[in-house]
């Protein structure tokens, strides 16, 4: 097999792979479905007197990205309290861990009118994207062109787009491993 980097960004990266179907298949898979992530996962609300039902904008602050350094807790807490007129955006969603915070501060939640509130409190943990499209550290797609893969990845939360590929490739060699130590 052989891999070459075309383009490469923080965000991005694109590249060619000569390998087999199976194993390009493999590797999109490993990278939407198996990689860890933190996504909010529980939402309690205190208080909502906006338009919108508090299981929309649970389900919204779910699909948040958040940013994570080498943080041991199981859960993470994160509060907020608004009060309209505002949007009220992702920014103002309050970490209890400084490791673990959210990825782009600029995602409007909801907007509130005049005399209107939100209070919650929300609860991060660490998942996969098999379980969950919030738990997706990536996108990931191919083309072929002949016997040649031709990959884009593009990830949106902390980790480098060449990072996700290689917990990708990681998590790979580790199930082959398994396989072969079970023959």
């Amino acid at each position: 097999m052989k891999l070459k980097i075309t383009k490469e960004t923080n965000e991005r990266i694109e590249f060619t792979l000569d390998c087999t179907t199976g194993f390009a298949n493999a590797l999109r898979r490993t990278i939407l479905a198996q990689l860890p992530s933190w996504a909010i996962n529980e939402v309690t609300f205190y208080e909502n007197t906006s338009p919108m039902f508090n299981e929309y904008i649970s389900n919204r602050i779910g699909l948040i990205p958040l940013t994570w350094e080498d943080s041991k807790a199981h859960e993470i807490d994160f509060s907020l309290n608004a009060e309209g007129p505002c949007v009220v955006k992702a920014g103002e969603l309050k970490s209890q861990d400084s490791k673990i915070k959210v990825y782009n501060e600029d995602i409007p939640i909801i907007k509130l009118p005049a005399g209107r509130k939100l209070r919650f409190e929300a609860k991060a943990v660490k998942g996969i994207g098999r379980t969950h499209a919030k738990f997706k550290n990536a996108l990931c797609s191919y083309n072929l062109d002949g016997k040649t893969f031709h990959f884009f990845i593009e990830s949106y939360n902390n980790l480098k787009a060449k990072e996700v590929l290689e917990m990708a490739l990681e998590i790979l060699k580790e199930k082959y491993k398994e396989i072969h130590d079970n023959l």
